[in-house]
């Protein structure tokens, strides 16, 4: 057998071209094909003759239609290539079943010469693809085909495949051969758990899972396979963050128990100040953060999450004013200028409920400007992280804001800059993205999670309607009135800035001009988005906020943090578009004074699968529910994304897999327990703690 280490290039069917296409993609060896895995599975394992076909065409009831596609096996009786008349080639074939000679399929090829070589008249094929009924007869349009051959087995159809995404001209078809020679010719890693663990958590062995996610004989072996790289996947993640663990000493702040005294009378003071009353989930919070805070000797980094509308930033607050109140100084750090003026008005306005200074709240959103005035509250973007490590010396408290859209590089740029500090802060982030509790604190390095599980009104409030294309000039005009009669906001998202963008009419410039000359004629409507300065989106949203502009075109940069509580109706175009997860972000622009609000959600889509999960985000308003929804059908994938954990990309395992992230806890803990070497297969080690 061929060692996993050996060249690609040394693989039966790959040349030096395709060799040196796969060695720009990273895969070198045989160890990396093996780890080139499948996005998705096929199964065409139900294999009918064209009788059985015709039977069942014939036993569906009136107007049903039949399943989508068919896997058929037939014999070749004639075929041809018939030309169009710019020369383009047609490629006809029929087909007959051997058992039943009466029994006649028809099919045809558009613009597919290279078929015409598999259509030998005698040979047995099988067929896969859409049949439709053609006068009489029954017809096949474009269906793959692969020769049925004596004594071998069927690489393409007629079984569970591997679907694999293309690179560049290697086709999923030439990854199923290159993968089916490498079983033959390489061993799979192999397995270093013991039999009784593998029992115990009823996993596959990795040689196996191995095999199996390439050349599985059917779902349920895929489904195991997943499961047991998944997991291998998880512990060597886990491990490279167990390495990453500094153990470097550094002092932080903290206070005596009696100073603490002083500190919670005072919270409880400001807190009476409120114009509301904090929810059960706030008040619990601000119990287990403040003296994580305040009285560890050691350094936090804890995580705050709160659905949409959950309280986070009044947490936040109070937190801060209590860190100034100590001569700290404290740092929050937020993705994009527009939030950080956000931010910057609310605390300005807490100085009047609280009685502090104006001069205390500062706002940092230039790297020209970039200072750290020492006990004030310092607001700012990512240009902060420009600044000298010294420049932190007096910080109590770092907070990132909107966790998911720094990630984990952010954080990571935030511990290397102090990590010659004698003294560090603490860390706190702030995030709305459902992030389970265990992937919080063992993946992501944070050592306590906080879940607010209540929100200050009922997020019922909020009328969610999905709207259908024909529909949308009457919500249009519902919107143009009610904006008028109650003198109120509206947010309307739009997935692009250009008609270039997309290949649908729903760009933002472009309706922009169309609604201003239509239904919106005399309301003052503004247009935000990505590409504008920071200073313009800055301008507008201070005039949308004001009321001066009723009416608000932008995209998703509204996504997170915008505040503006006289909003109450926003127009998601296109909706299928977008996650489930960003739909209940930008659903949580309106409705923020607890009044009713409206969140319309448009598609032009006729697809039966974007219309259900729109439906379900129509009925539900809750962030876990949404998220697990989106995993379940939308398939194997990353939940977060580059943009929303740093540089964590995985290959199997899903981070909002909550079984499987549970799993894994109980399998390192023997791993550690039982003192067994945990072997490194997918995540090579020089990306151990470089990436992850």
């Amino acid at each position: 057998m061929s060692s996993l280490l050996d060249p690609i290039s040394t693989l039966k069917y790959v040349g030096p071209e395709k060799a040196e296409i796969f060695n720009s993609k990273g895969i070198l060896t045989f160890a990396d094909l093996w780890n080139y895995f499948p996005y998705k599975y096929r199964d065409t394992s139900h294999i009918v003759s064209i009788c059985e076909l015709y039977d069942e065409y014939q036993r569906l009831p009136l107007f049903e239609k039949p399943i989508e596609k068919y896997t058929v096996i037939a014999k070749v009786t004639k075929s041809k290539k018939v030309y169009t008349r710019s020369r383009k080639v047609i490629v006809e074939a029929e087909f007959m079943d051997e058992n039943h000679e009466d029994s006649v399929l028809h099919a045809t090829w558009f613009f597919q010469p290279f078929v015409l070589q598999k259509l030998t008249e005698g040979n047995d094929v099988i067929l896969y693809g859409k049949v439709i009924q053609k006068g009489k007869g029954l017809a096949m349009i474009n269906p793959e085909v692969e020769v049925k051959q004596t004594n071998k087995d069927l690489v393409h159809l007629g079984k569970v495949t591997a679907v694999y995404r293309s690179i560049s001209s290697i086709s999923p078809a030439f990854f199923r051969r290159y993968l089916n020679e490498l079983i033959k010719v390489s061993t799979p890693p192999y397995e270093y758990l013991s039999k009784e663990m593998l029992h115990r958590f009823q996993l596959v062995s990795l040689e196996k899972a191995y095999k199996s996610s390439h050349a599985p004989d059917s779902l349920e072996e895929a489904n195991a396979a997943y499961t047991r790289l998944a997991l291998q996947e998880l512990l060597e993640l886990r491990q490279g963050f167990d390495k990453d663990i500094s153990t470097k000493s550094q002092k932080v702040f903290f206070i005596t128990n009696p100073q603490f005294l002083k500190i919670e009378k005072f919270k409880q003071e400001l807190i009476k100040r409120l114009p509301f009353t904090l929810t059960k989930s706030q008040v619990n919070a601000l119990d287990e953060l403040l003296p994580r805070l305040l009285l560890s000797k050691t350094k936090e980094s804890l995580l705050l999450y709160g659905d949409v509308g959950s309280g986070k930033t009044i947490i936040l607050s109070l937190l801060a004013v209590l860190f100034i109140s100590l001569g700290k100084t404290v740092v929050i750090l937020v993705p994009t200028a527009v939030l950080a003026e956000q931010h910057y008005e609310t605390f300005i306005k807490l100085t009047g409920v609280w009685g502090f200074p104006k001069e205390d709240i500062i706002l940092r959103t230039s790297r020209k400007k970039a200072t750290l005035e020492t006990g004030k509250i310092i607001i700012g973007t990512h240009a902060l992280l420009s600044l000298k490590a010294q420049s932190f010396d007096n910080t109590g408290l770092i907070v990132v804001d909107e966790q998911h859209k720094f990630g984990v590089t952010q954080r990571e740029k935030i511990t290397k800059l102090l990590e010659n500090n004698e003294t560090v802060p603490h860390m706190l982030a702030l995030s709305a993205t459902p992030i389970p509790r265990s992937l919080a604190e063992s993946f992501l390095g944070y050592s306590h999670t906080i879940v607010l599980k209540d929100k200050p009104f009922d997020k019922n409030n909020i009328k969610t309607k999905i709207v259908l294309s024909e529909q949308i000039d009457k919500m249009y005009k519902w919107i143009a009135k009610e904006v008028v009669r109650q003198n109120r906001q509206a947010f309307l998202v739009f997935p692009a800035i250009d008609p270039s963008d997309i290949s649908e009419n729903s760009s933002l410039l472009e309706s922009a001009e169309i609604l201003q000359s239509t239904f919106f004629g005399d309301i003052s409507i503004g247009i935000l988005h990505g590409r504008m300065k920071e200073e313009e989106k800055i301008e507008i949203m201070k005039k949308f906020s004001k009321g001066e502009i009723k009416i608000l075109l932008t995209t998703t940069v509204i996504e997170v943090g915008i505040n503006v509580p006289t909003a109450f109706v926003i127009v998601i175009h296109n909706a299928d578009r977008f996650g489930l997860a960003q739909l209940h972000q930008l659903r949580g622009r309106v409705g923020r004074d607890g009044n009713g609000a409206y969140c319309f959600v448009h598609t032009s889509s006729d697809k039966r699968s974007a219309l259900e999960r729109l439906e379900f985000f129509e009925k539900n308003t809750d962030g876990f529910s949404l998220a697990k929804y989106d995993l379940q059908n939308r398939g194997m994938g990353n939940l977060f994304g580059t943009e929303q954990s740093g540089n964590i990309q995985l290959k199997i395992a899903q981070f909002s897999d909550l079984a499987l992230l549970s799993l894994s806890d109980q399998v390192y803990s023997e791993v550690k327990k039982e003192n067994i070497a945990l072997e490194r297969y997918i995540i090579p080690e020089h990306e151990a703690t470089s990436k992850y």
